[in-house]
């Protein structure tokens, strides 16, 4: 299987090398505008380097992982599709012009046309959101279901800027889609050194009929928990906490609280190392029987339509239904 990876910076050297670098069967591409960057990649990991992106289709990849900066994809995506691949799959979020913490309507708008471009083509598009694979959220998930805690009443999020998107799929995972959000900023700009942004609060109605808010913030210490989700069902709560930190489940038919602790034998660190690893090799394996990919790329674009609600909301300072006020609705299969 041939992968190419367009974009070979920290996040390609750090989270997707080391793990496709040492998969039987794979032979690895790499493209970067700074072919030097490349080469210490093929260097380091093995593999090809290509100079153009025509070459590197050329080559016919079973998939072109686009891991450059958020900023970068929607250029490198509209370069890309017209030379018609098999396969893309793109790091979260999905395109982000300013930043990933300032996600705005032309961001959405812009991911759509997109989309609609590869589904033309019949190119199929997948996203990683890893947070999906943390054990303690497939464990929430299995026990919404195999305990009948019924329907989400209410679910609060609390996150740093960093897990921001992910936290958003996690939200859309749990309560489904969004009716109405009502948004406002902070006073304060918390600096991270790198990013510098003030702090987001959002209330929200899910179609479901459910309530919940969302606060971001580069406020929180990157030693505390990165984020919070409490999710209140008719039958049971749940709180999970940080990258596959504590899981605290409530029960209405136990007097206990049950808590399931990150593994001492593992950091959130390898926790977080791992989820890639497992993400990816889904991934891998969805190609190698033709299935559909686990994170379709709508999954991208229903976080970018939540973002581009709650921007427009800030920016009007007044509630806004979703697919009504953005008068695009989400792109169907």
């Amino acid at each position: 299987m041939k992968i190419a990876i367009i974009g070979t910076g920290n996040v390609a050297q750090s989270n997707y090398l080391p793990f496709l670098s040492k998969q039987e069967g794979i032979e690895l591409i790499y493209y970067s505008r700074t072919e030097q960057k490349s080469q210490d990649c093929a260097n380091r990991f093995g593999g090809t380097v290509i100079t153009s992106l025509k070459e590197l289709v050329f080559h016919e990849p079973d998939s072109i992982f686009i891991l450059t900066r958020e900023m970068q994809r929607a250029q490198v995506l509209q370069q890309l599709l017209p030379l018609q691949p098999k396969r893309i799959f793109c790091e979260k979020p999905l395109i982000a012009a300013i930043s990933q913490s300032q996600v705005n309507e032309n961001d959405y708008y812009h991911a759509y046309a997109l989309i609609k471009a590869a589904r033309e083509k019949n190119i199929e598009m997948a996203m990683m959101f890893n947070y999906r694979t943390f054990d303690q959220v497939q464990k929430a998930q299995k026990i919404v279901v195999d305990r009948n805690f019924g329907p989400l009443q209410q679910i609060s999020v609390v996150t740093h800027y960093n897990c921001w998107s992910h936290c958003i799929d996690l939200l859309l995972e749990f309560a489904g889609p969004v009716e109405t959000i009502f948004a406002m900023s902070g006073s304060i700009s918390y600096d991270t050194g790198e990013m510098k942004d003030k702090d987001v609060s959002a209330t929200m109605r899910f179609k479901s009929g459910a309530v919940g808010s969302l606060i971001g913030t580069y406020g929180t210490a990157n030693k505390a928990p990165l984020y919070h989700i409490q999710m209140n069902f008719q039958k049971g709560s749940l709180h999970l906490r940080d990258l596959d930190g504590q899981l605290t489940i409530s029960d209405d038919n136990n007097p206990d609280d049950e808590d399931y602790p990150l593994n001492k034998d593992w950091s959130r660190d390898k926790q977080y190392d791992a989820s890639f690893q497992k993400a990816i090799s889904a991934y891998l394996q969805s190609i190698r029987t033709k299935q559909p990919p686990p994170v379709p790329i709508e999954a991208g674009l229903r976080e970018l339509l939540f973002e581009a609600a709650l921007r427009k909301s800030l920016t009007l300072n007044t509630p806004i239904q979703v697919t009504h006020d953005l008068s695009i609705q989400m792109a169907s299969s």
